[in-house]
């Protein structure tokens, strides 16, 4: 349930983001995106799969980093 949130975002662009494209799955959003949203996600698409891997790594070696340093504080 959305809550005096229409329009708070004013552009989506979502890149690596396999989501379907089922209408009713993408209303909600659409209330809340007040302007375009973009959907640059194809499984066919390597670079993009690259892209998404080394985000979702580099995440990952931030949160071990980030915990090592206030183990050893």
């Amino acid at each position: 349930m959305l809550l005096d949130c229409e329009g708070i975002i004013e552009e989506a662009i979502m890149l690596g983001a396999p989501v379907t494209g089922s209408a009713d799955e993408w209303c909600p959003l659409a209330r809340v995106v007040s302007g375009r949203i973009v959907n640059g996600y194809s499984r066919y698409s390597f670079p993009l799969f690259l892209e998404l891997l080394l985000v979702v790594a580099y995440s990952q070696l931030r949160v071990v980093h980030s915990s090592m340093r206030q183990t050893a504080a």
